[in-house]
């Protein structure tokens, strides 16, 4: 259970807003009623979640959830991982990657990365874990592999998912429940 529970009243449209994000979603959302204690909250977070790239020409969907996959479990973040790993077998995203985005196992090592992926993946894991002090190693691998557009959306998409590894890990917001079926993955509810 949150921190701090959802205000007693909330206007009309944001009642048809929480209910339409939850109908979509399949849950009842906590956070998104706990924000409504602030609206400007609310919708900013609502507006960066709308903006974020899922799917690009360079920056592929496989790569970002990978990405957003590497940011949850570098944040310890129970709500992130089971947002973030919940549809991992439809991105081709095998057990012995997800061990490898745990620590058990060098990125450099395994086959089924590709170079551009193992770049992004460092990237992420050393920017947040370390909250920007990254590697020059890391910084020209990234640029080798990568266009500067497609190293901004890298670094939006770092910065989304800590975000709401930050807020959610703040506001005490549990998992969902999405994560059902992923054998290396153990949190509790």
């Amino acid at each position: 259970m949150a921190y701090i529970k959802e205000p007693d009243r909330m206007n009309l449209f944001s009642k048809i807003l929480i209910r339409s994000i939850e109908k979509y979603m399949g849950a009842k959302l906590e956070i998104a009623r706990v924000l409504l204690w602030y609206p400007k909250a609310a919708l900013s977070s609502i507006l960066l979640e709308s903006l974020i790239t899922f799917n690009d020409r360079e920056v592929n969907k496989r790569l970002l959830k990978l990405i957003r996959m590497q940011v949850s479990i570098s944040s310890s973040c129970a709500f992130c991982i089971d947002m973030n790993f919940s549809d991992y077998q439809l991105h081709n995203i095998s057990i012995q990657e997800i061990e490898t985005l745990q620590g058990k196992m060098e990125i450099e090592k395994v086959s089924t990365f590709s170079a551009k992926e193992k770049a992004a993946l460092n990237y992420a894991k050393e920017l947040t874990l370390t909250k920007g002090n990254i590697h020059s190693e890391t910084i020209q691998k990234l640029k080798q592999e990568f266009s500067e557009r497609a190293i901004l959306i890298i670094a939006s998409t770092i910065a989304q998912v800590s975000y709401w590894t930050v807020l959610m890990q703040g506001l005490g917001i549990q998992p969902l429940g999405f994560l059902k079926d992923c054998p290396v993955i153990d949190f509790k509810k």
